[in-house]
């Protein structure tokens, strides 16, 4: 990045962030272009500096290693999340595609699951926090002042269902606003605690379904396990045969991974099995 002189004003964009496992490492990323760059955590005060609009000689003065401050600079101007003199490293066509004001909202109800995935995101349940039915309501709230004309919340997690009774509320709350916007639910689940009762109630809510399983059970029982190692395969042919029993359709989520298995016959059968 080639600054024209050090008066040029710069300014970082709202950004989100979240740490990696060891917080030595942070992710950030700007919402509106999915614009993003991955710094170290002694960055961290200089981002927050960057908020508001500073000038380059200011911002030598504060931090006193230029090489090191021009080279996050440099990373941020790279990856789209810094402004100078108020233009950004942003393709002009970034919007052509547009598709409207967003209206899309992931719900982490929880972090806490049932199964020990091999490559679980989510530290394998090791936080048993929940989402509380008030701050559920104000992000729905929030999105109902968006210009769109339709709001969609998926529930996920960790595993949603272990929060059933706030997406339950969460659901009969929603049907007591007054709104022209349509709202519409979805939940991505790994399918091992439905029942008879819990799917009824998906039904009835009108919530889209979608199972997490990796294939034939040969690949399904290498990588997705229980807190104890063992198989949930049989609990995920339950799972599929309740769906369709109470004729709710669903959609399914399998990971690629580089452990490759022939089982597209086993998996025929297995299908035939589940009904």
């Amino acid at each position: 990045m080639k600054l024209k002189s050090s008066c040029s004003e710069l300014k970082i964009s709202p950004f989100s962030i979240c740490s990696h496992k060891d917080r030595e490492y942070y992710t950030i990323i700007e919402p509106s272009t999915a614009s993003w760059a991955v710094v170290s955590r002694d960055t961290l005060p200089l981002l927050k500096y960057l908020g508001t609009r500073r000038n380059l000689a200011e911002i030598k003065r504060c931090f006193p290693e230029p090489a090191d401050v021009e080279s996050v600079l440099d990373t941020l101007w790279g990856a789209g999340l810094l402004s100078v003199d108020e233009k950004r490293n942003v393709r002009d066509d970034l919007f052509r595609y547009s598709y409207g004001p967003p209206y899309f909202f992931i719900m982490n109800m929880t972090n806490d699951c049932n199964l020990r995935c091999r490559y679980c995101y989510a530290d394998a349940g090791s936080s048993r926090a929940k989402m509380r039915i008030d701050t559920a309501m104000n992000i729905i709230q929030q999105g109902l002042l968006l210009p769109s004309k339709r709001l969609h919340i998926l529930f996920h997690g960790g595993e949603p269902l272990l929060n059933l009774d706030c997406i339950t509320e969460i659901c009969n709350r929603v049907q007591t606003l007054h709104t022209d916007k349509r709202i519409t639910f979805a939940i991505q689940t790994n399918g091992t605690l439905l029942n008879d009762d819990t799917v009824a109630f998906l039904k009835e809510a009108h919530i889209n379904v979608g199972l997490s399983f990796d294939g034939c059970s040969e690949a399904h029982n290498r990588l997705r396990v229980d807190k104890l190692g063992g198989s949930v395969w049989n609990k995920i042919v339950k799972a599929i045969s309740l769906l369709q029993k109470h004729d709710v359709q669903f959609g399914v989520i399998i990971l690629p991974t580089v452990i490759i298995f022939h089982c597209s016959e086993g998996l025929e059968i297995e299908r035939e099995q589940a009904g």
